[in-house]
C-alpha cells in the first residue's frame, strides 16, 4: 500500500496532479444537476424529543424531500451484550497472544437495528477501503448523466506503475481500454489497484462530497496519510447500500453483486458457510513495522442479515486476517 497517498495512483507526482485534475467529465459533470455548496447542510440529526432514541441521516437535494438514508439507536443493544462479551473475550485472547495491538467491531442486526461497538471510535488509517466510496460516487453520477458508466477509458502503457499490494489478482492490461463499469467491477471485486489509478484520474469531487456529507462525515483529503475512520463511521457506506437509499435501487444491487463476487476469501468470509453471500471490502495500510487490515461487509446469513466491520492493527498481516476471520465466525455462530 502506497504511504504517500490514501488511494493507490501512480506515484508522488500523480498524487498532487489528481488533486487538479477535472477532466474526461466536462460534460457530464454531477454539479451541473446537483450543486453542492460549502453551506449545504450534509444530514439532518432528527432528535423526535430530548429523550430521542433513533440517530436519523436523512440525505439533502431536493427542495422538498428529505430522504431517509439510515438511521440506528444512539445506544447498543442489551440483548446483544452476550455477543459482545464473547468477541471481546476472544479479543482479549488475541491480544495476549500478540497476534494484534488494536482491533474494533462493529456488528449491527439488519433485521432489528440493534448493534454494538467493541473500540468502535478508534481511528484506522482506511487504505483500501476508501475504494468503495468512490466507486458509490460515480454510480450516483451516472444516475444524473446517463452512459457514465459506459465511458471507455485507455490504459496508456506509459504510465508509471502503481504501489504494490499484498493481495492482487487479475490486473488489467497496458494498452487497452475498459468502460468505467468495468475498472469500477475490479475495483470492487479485486482491489485492483490499476483500476483504481484509471477511476481516480476521472473522479468527481462534487459526488464524492455530496456522499460524505449526507452520512454526516467530513469530507477526507484523499492524500492526507494521517486521514483515519473508525468502524462505525465505515459502516455507513455499507448500510445505506443495504438499505438503497442513496444510490437508487438498481445501483445500489450492482454495487452489492460486485462487492459480492469479491476474490479474496480470506477474513471475514474463510471460515462462514461457502453458500452464504457477503458483499465485502478490505483495505491494507502499514508500514515496515505496525499493519493494518480493515474488513468491512453485509452477511445474508440464513437466520438474518446483519452488518460487520472489524479493524486492526498489528505486526503481520496474516495474523490480522486470521483475527477478523474467528471474530466473523463467533459473530455468525454467537448470533
Amino acid at each position: 500500500m502506497n504511504t504517500k497517498c490514501l488511494l493507490p495512483l501512480f506515484d508522488k507526482g500523480a498524487c498532487r496532479l489528481l488533486s487538479v485534475l477535472a477532466i474526461s467529465f466536462s460534460t457530464v459533470q454531477f454539479a451541473c444537476e446537483k450543486p453542492v455548496r460549502e453551506n449545504d447542510s450534509a444530514s439532518l440529526l432528527v432528535k423526535e424529543a430530548p429523550d430521542a432514541s433513533l440517530h436519523i441521516l436523512r440525505a439533502h437535494g431536493s427542495k422538498l424531500v428529505n430522504k431517509l438514508l439510515a438511521s440506528d439507536s444512539y445506544g447498543e443493544s442489551a440483548s446483544l451484550e452476550p455477543l459482545k462479551r464473547k468477541v471481546d473475550n476472544l479479543i482479549s485472547g488475541y491480544k495476549s497472544q500478540n497476534a494484534v495491538s488494536s482491533v474494533s467491531v462493529y456488528y449491527m442486526d439488519l433485521k432489528t437495528g440493534g448493534w454494538f461497538a467493541i473500540n468502535g471510535s478508534e481511528g484506522y488509517t482506511p487504505g483500501s477501503l476508501l475504494k468503495l466510496p468512490v466507486c458509490i460516487s460515480f454510480f450516483k453520477l451516472s444516475e444524473y448523466s446517463p452512459g457514465t458508466m459506459q465511458r471507455q477509458i485507455f490504459f496508456d502503457p506509459n504510465l508509471p506503475r502503481v504501489p504494490s499490494q499484498t493481495f492482487e489478482v487479475d490486473p488489467i492490461i497496458p494498452g487497452k481500454s475498459y468502460s468505467l463499469d468495468e475498472l469500477i467491477r475490479r475495483v470492487l471485486r479485486d482491489s485492483d489497484n490499476y483500476s483504481t489509478s484509471l477511476i481516480n484520474y476521472n473522479i468527481d469531487y462534487d459526488a464524492l462530497k455530496l456522499l460524505y456529507r449526507d452520512i454526516d462525515q467530513a469530507v477526507p483529503d484523499m492524500h492526507d496519510i494521517s486521514y483515519t475512520v473508525n468502524a462505525i463511521e465505515y459502516s455507513r457506506f455499507l448500510q445505506i447500500l443495504y438499505n438503497g437509499s442513496w444510490l437508487n435501487e438498481s445501483n445500489s444491487e450492482k454495487a452489492l453483486s460486485y462487492l459480492a463476487a469479491s476474490s479474496f476469501k480470506e477474513g471475514l468470509t474463510k471460515l462462514l458457510p461457502t453458500d452464504v453471500i457477503v458483499p465485502r471490502k478490505f483495505g491494507e495500510y502499514g508500514s515496515n513495522e505496525l499493519k493494518q487490515w480493515h474488513e468491512s461487509g453485509i452477511v445474508y446469513a440464513p437466520d438474518g442479515h446483519y452488518l460487520i466491520t472489524v479493524m486492526t492493527k498489528g505486526y503481520e498481516q496474516e495474523k490480522l486476517r486470521i483475527v477478523i476471520s474467528e471474530i466473523s465466525k463467533a459473530i455468525y455462530e454467537g448470533r
